[in-house]
């Protein structure tokens, strides 16, 4: 009869403890959205100010979903609501978050670095904003993130040579910025990447000569043009047994013009305004015979 009321004791213990965390944990990921509408300045259709409040629960607030069991935040959808401000670092405690888009509104100041920080994230959209300063190597420190979007903001610097860590990596993007420096070689190498679109910065020197030399490589989709790269296009581009889109427009690119029988796979070639030797008309004739159906010169 004792030891029965006392693993009756011991359960009853452990089931208030459990439903403590729960509603600890529930509260924490709360206060941290609470957090980042109070950094919101700028709410213009009263999205937050109408549907962000204690009245209803958060896992039903616009934008945001949970996992039904714990009430912990896995979603912040945000896209094109116009906000304005900057991001509230309480929002490194929503620690089950895998999907954040912030995309299209006007948020301010530098990428945070607690971003990466986030143990559970797999796909990052900041498109559209008004972000600047340095990439913090930080944001690479996680293996499964599949998709990072900072296109159309003011980031400057380089892209730190940590993004090699992102294993799971399928879709990155970096348009119009300000980026310098040299593109790091760990992207075209990493096994799930499909896309990478850094055009509209300011990438300067050679691309590696060992280009996509991955057996692995799935890479589909290369987006380079409006930058400041020179040199030959590296022969190990053509290693990219997938790739489809290849745009190389507006560089400072050098010699031969690349022969047709390089890109079986390509529908679309875009090699505007780039210094080759060989004449523009020759490079037409030469795709005359693939699958290309987009050759463009400006």
């Amino acid at each position: 009869m004792e030891n029965s009321c006392f693993f009756l004791a011991l359960l009853l213990l452990l089931l208030k403890q459990s439903l403590a965390t729960t509603f600890s944990n529930s509260t924490t990921n709360q206060l941290a959205l609470f957090a980042f509408k109070n950094y919101v300045t700028s709410d213009p259709y009263g999205i937050l100010t109408r549907h962000w409040s204690t009245n209803t629960s958060k896992c039903h607030w616009i934008g945001v979903s949970c996992i039904t069991k714990h009430q912990r935040v896995t979603t912040l959808n945000i896209s094109s609501f116009n906000l304005g401000g900057t991001l509230a670092p309480r929002l490194a405690n929503l620690t089950f978050l895998k999907y954040l888009d912030l995309s299209f509104n006007n948020f301010i100041g530098q990428v945070p670095s607690w971003l990466g920080t986030l143990p559970r994230l797999e796909e990052l959209r900041l498109y559209n904003n008004s972000f600047y300063g340095n990439i913090p190597p930080t944001l690479f420190n996680s293996s499964k993130l599949n998709a990072r979007g900072m296109g159309d903001n003011f980031v400057s610097g380089n892209v730190p040579q940590e993004i090699g860590n992102c294993s799971s990596l399928e879709n990155f993007n970096l348009l119009s910025n300000y980026l310098t420096s040299s593109i790091p070689y760990g992207i075209f190498i990493l096994s799930y990447v499909t896309r990478i679109n850094l055009s509209g910065n300011r990438f300067s020197s050679r691309l590696s000569s060992d280009l996509c030399n991955s057996s692995t490589s799935k890479l589909k989709s290369i987006f380079l043009a409006v930058n400041q790269l020179s040199g030959k296009i590296p022969r190990g581009i053509y290693k990219c047994k997938d790739l489809e889109y290849l745009s190389l427009s507006y560089n400072h690119f050098n010699g031969n013009i690349p022969r047709a029988n390089d890109f079986r796979g390509l529908y679309s070639i875009i090699i505007s305004f780039v210094n080759f030797s060989r004449s523009f008309s020759v490079f037409q004739s030469t795709f005359d015979r693939t699958n290309c159906l987009d050759l463009q010169r400006i």
